[in-house]
């Protein structure tokens, strides 16, 4: 169960990281 919840966690992580970057590019164009 721990080891779920941290892997979604990590996964909401890099989510969020690639939407920030992506975001960030289109800002840019």
């Amino acid at each position: 169960m721990i080891k779920n919840y941290e892997l979604k966690r990590n996964y909401l992580k890099l989510f969020y990281i690639i939407i920030k970057k992506t975001v960030r590019s289109k800002e840019q164009f």
